[in-house]
């Protein structure tokens, strides 16, 4: 069918010529354009698949034939809207005219192509687009079986759904049900929205890798000419039931016949065909629906929700597609699986099949049971001036009846379903019998499905956790530990908030004063995960800060460890994030890039106080042997020299050589210390080889402590200090004294002190 509307091509030398359009699909909305140019044109380099995080310049050409680039990448995102679930996103803006146009890895390698311009563009892989173009080369055509589901994989959602589902089903991967085509092959054979499903084959982990699959299967389909399946473990997660089932492939066969002017516009432009101009409005996004809808009962696809009458049910068989030159098959072999309502029943009658009376949706006439060659009784035969009462109030009992039974179905299915396709279908599933009222207790079981699943699909992380893990990697990380995060309630409750909202109550074991830290024992049925801990954390390091909210979902911060320290009150082992933690932060683990545990969150806020992994474990390991803790008497607040501004360092190093050792900022009055000659402002070294930062010099007097504990009773700590305004430098021995802590607690500091859990045993 010719156009009406000339299709005009920009060339780079702004030169103009028209193009011919040879093939469009409506479901990708890609065309293939054919023209004769003088000017010669190169032919692209094309790339690999997109994939997600990837680098990319998206292209294209302005109104004056300006080229215009934007630099952005592709997001960790899916997205899906009437069955394609092929989209992916940038996260730069591209500019109105972009659709179209190519995107290009830093290599210059066409990988994909912008579908819809604007903020966070959507962009279609150059793997599809080239399993599309090979197939219309080598078949005129293009097959992709019906598959009619919105999907989002679950590697891609949200933390807090991601720790759901693994803490609750421990599901880890596959992709959730978002929306569902009414009564579809798949929603006959159960699967419902809020499903999880994973594809036994292996077809791929991201949904643009499952349309590269289903576009493969649209290629053996036509080359091959058999039938073929799809196995889906389908996982309900509101039951719960797993049940794998195999879905008979359907395919829907494009041609690319234009009917009339039904083209793929988006915008202005025409996909494939970045310089591509169409004179005239383009259809509004009402019409463009309307169009898919339109598209999807004239091209084979097959519904069982058909509509009621003969005259129609012909036309839809008469539209349907002719592959090679043969007729495709009257139905599908999922046709078989699907179950049939009673305007359908009517249809095989129409066909020329012989139904009993009763399948007719009408009044049963002589003429029709002539027709069917059946004698009908006098009696039986209505006359049109005899009132029609009795056969209201037939109809009424029938439908009575008809609902009871359909009611005992879904009560019974929703004590403990079996099979998936014995779960009732959702609400939102249009009714095929007259309305009717439902048991209070029906009504009840399907608001509160919905309202389970409108939760979990709407269930987001706030955006500054979901900007501290915006890979799926990253969320792997966070989701192998998530069990061993828990949340301690206030005293005097000490109730333990377990990650599958149970709560359990505490039992506390020991405290430690000096470093306000607890052990705390709990026995819970949730089998709990010893976290893996790591090395001590390094100043500048990068860190996640994690923790959990009243809510109990998981709150993580992205940040790194400052080139600071401080120290309050003789407490020497602070050290600092610039990232601001939550609060009810306080306790949370401190994770470095690889999982593991280096740290736990003292006091949180805008640059929130941390507590390094080594103390913390030589203080466990110290109580776990000795029943006590103890370290030396060491009242002193120091600042490290290497951590100090430059302007100090420059005097001490001008003035006084001194390039390292730590700052006195306060001494306890009438110490040992004191009384040796120590004082504010002289610079320290310690002699021993203990360390150059302070959480290092806290790890060695514990050490010592431990040392202590075991036997060794004397002991002394020999320093270097430096008095810079004197100057004098002399070398003091310290005797050592040790402050042991049981952990006994009184009842009054049992009520006032806030808890931080250490760990769990």
């Amino acid at each position: 069918m010719t156009l009406t509307m000339p299709l005009w091509v920009h060339l780079p030398d702004k030169s103009i010529v028209q193009g011919r359009l040879i093939f469009v699909n409506h479901h990708y909305s890609l065309a293939i354009l054919e023209i004769t140019s003088d000017l010669p044109l190169q032919v692209p380099t094309f790339g690999s698949a997109a994939k997600y995080g990837q680098e990319i310049l998206a292209l294209s050409r302005d109104e004056n034939m300006s080229l215009v680039a934007r630099r952005g990448a592709i997001t960790w995102s899916d997205g899906s809207l009437m069955w394609r679930n092929h989209y992916m996103f940038l996260d730069c803006d591209v500019p109105e005219g972009g659709e179209g146009g190519p995107v290009v890895d830093y290599c210059g390698s066409i990988i994909a192509v912008v579908y819809r311009d604007g903020p966070c563009a959507a962009i279609i892989s150059i793997s599809i687009i080239h399993a599309l173009y090979e197939m219309w080369e080598q078949f005129s055509c293009v097959a992709r079986p019906v598959f009619d589901m919105d999907l989002k994989s679950v590697e891609l959602a949200s933390f807090s759904l991601r720790e759901e589902l693994s803490l609750k089903h421990n599901i880890e991967g596959g992709f959730i049900v978002e929306h569902i085509a009414n009564d579809s092959a798949l929603e006959n054979l159960g699967v419902r929205r809020g499903d999880v499903i994973f594809f036994e084959d292996k077809c791929g982990t991201t949904l643009p890798e499952i349309e590269d699959y289903l576009l493969h299967l649209g290629r053996r389909y036509l080359g091959e000419k058999r039938s073929m399946v799809l196995k889906l473990e389908v996982h309900d997660i509101e039951g719960p039931c797993k049940e794998t089932i195999t879905l008979p492939l359907e395919f829907k066969v494009s041609s690319g016949k234009l009917r009339g002017n039904l083209l793929p516009w988006r915008g202005d432009r025409l996909l494939l065909g970045a310089g591509l101009r169409r004179k005239g409005p383009a259809p509004t996004i009402r019409q463009q629906l309307l169009r898919s809808r339109r598209e999807g009962r004239q091209c084979g696809v097959t519904r069982a929700a058909a509509v009621a009458g003969g005259r129609r049910s012909r036309r839809r068989r008469r539209g349907g597609v002719r592959i090679g030159g043969h007729d495709a098959p009257e139905s599908s072999p999922a046709m078989s699986t699907r179950s049939k309502s009673t305007p359908d029943s009517d249809l095989r009658s129409h066909d020329g099949s012989n139904p009993s009376p009763e399948s007719w949706s009408g009044r049963l006439t002589r003429s029709r049971a002539k027709q069917i060659g059946q004698v009908l009784p006098i009696q039986a035969v209505e006359s049109p001036g005899i009132s029609s009462n009795n056969k209201k109030k037939r109809k009424r009992r029938e439908i009575e009846e008809e609902t009871a039974k359909k009611q005992a179905q879904m009560s019974s299915s929703a004590e403990g379903h079996g099979t998936l396709a014995s779960r009732p279908l959702p609400p939102m599933h249009p009714p095929t019998t007259p309305r009717v009222r439902k048991s209070s207790r029906i009504t009840r079981l399907e608001v509160d499905r919905l309202q389970k699943l409108t939760l979990r699909r709407n269930k987001e992380d706030d955006p500054s956790t979901a900007a501290a893990l915006p890979t799926p990697s990253h969320k792997n990380i966070v989701l192998g530990m998530s069990r061993s995060i828990v949340r301690v309630s206030s005293p005097p409750s000490l109730q333990v908030h377990l990650p599958d909202k149970s709560i359990v109550q505490g039992r506390l074991r020991f405290m430690n004063r000096h470093y306000n830290l607890s052990i705390l024992e709990i026995t819970s049925e949730l089998p709990l995960q010893v976290p893996a801990f790591g090395s001590a954390p390094k100043y500048g390091q990068e860190i996640l800060a994690l923790s959990r909210d009243e809510n109990m979902s998981l709150v993580a911060r992205r940040g790194a460890i400052t080139w600071s320290d401080g120290s309050l009150m003789w407490r020497n082992h602070y050290m600092f994030v610039d990232c601001d933690v939550p609060e009810g932060g306080e306790g949370g683990p401190v994770v470095d890039t690889g999982g593991s545990t280096i740290g736990m969150v003292y006091i949180d806020g805008p640059g929130a106080v941390i507590i390094s992994i080594s103390i913390i474990c030589t203080f466990f390991e110290m109580w776990k042997q000795f029943s006590c803790v103890a370290r030396p008497v060491f009242d002193v607040d120091l600042r490290s020299v290497e951590l100090a501004g430059v302007s100090l360092r420059e005097e001490l190093s001008v003035k006084h050589n001194i390039n390292g050792g730590f700052m006195v900022k306060r001494i306890a009055d009438d110490s040992a210390l004191e009384h040796l000659g120590v004082r504010r402002g002289d610079v320290i070294f310690f002699e021993d080889e203990c360390g150059t930062t302070l959480p290092e010099i806290e790890d060695y007097l514990l050490s010592l402590g431990w040392r202590y504990l075991q036997g060794m009773k004397s002991m002394v700590l020999k320093l270097l200090v430096h008095d810079i305004e004197g100057p004098c430098k002399e070398t003091i021995t310290l005797p050592l004294e040790f402050y042991v802590d049981s952990g006994k607690i009184s009842e009054k500091l049992y009520r006032t002190v806030l808890w931080r859990i250490m760990g769990i045993t």
